[in-house]
């Protein structure tokens, strides 16, 4: 067969890799929605630097409890909000340091889950610590179920240790 005038083999490729890229790309995201990126993050986690990233706090409500006192850390406390994440009731607390550095606790009567590639600090039961982008996350079961959220690692590690879980 005869190619038309002014069609080649090589103007018909041309024409494929271009075709064929939405294709590819479409595929790919398929996938990546059904299979994950490789790890399963916890939803009530995900939401948590989510929220944190975005400056929001779980919800409009107040949470029942007061704030805890970490005044000894030059930390004041800016907000607070009751909520739910992932079906788990929760508090959150923002607080920020006069440097301008902020973290948000998560007090919860039920423990978070464990986050992929978390490290543990101190044992089996003890607390762990992950990094998600520029977002520390680290939590603890005893004596307090607690996530502790920032951008300062050892902000975050200081505040858990002022709070007595490590």
């Amino acid at each position: 067969m005869r190619e038309p005038t002014g069609v080649t083999r090589l103007t018909r490729r041309r024409w494929l890799v271009p075709a064929g890229a939405p294709v590819v790309a479409a595929a790919a995201a398929v996938l990546i929605l059904r299979f994950g990126s490789g790890t399963s993050e916890p939803p009530s986690l995900r939401q948590a630097v989510a929220d944190f990233s975005a400056g929001q706090l779980p919800g409009a409500q107040l949470p029942a409890e007061g704030a805890p006192d970490l005044s000894q850390l030059n930390l004041q406390p800016v907000g607070a909000g009751g909520g739910t994440y992932a079906e788990r009731d929760l508090g959150g607390y923002a607080y920020r340091h006069a440097t301008g550095r902020g973290i948000v606790l998560y007090l919860s009567d039920e423990t978070f889950p464990e986050a992929p590639g978390a490290r543990r600090l101190a044992g089996e039961d003890g607390p762990w610590v992950v990094q998600r982008g520029d977002v520390v996350l680290l939590c603890a079961r005893l004596p307090h179920a607690l996530l502790a959220v920032g951008q300062d690692d050892e902000l975050v590690r200081s505040t858990a240790s002022a709070l007595g879980v490590l």
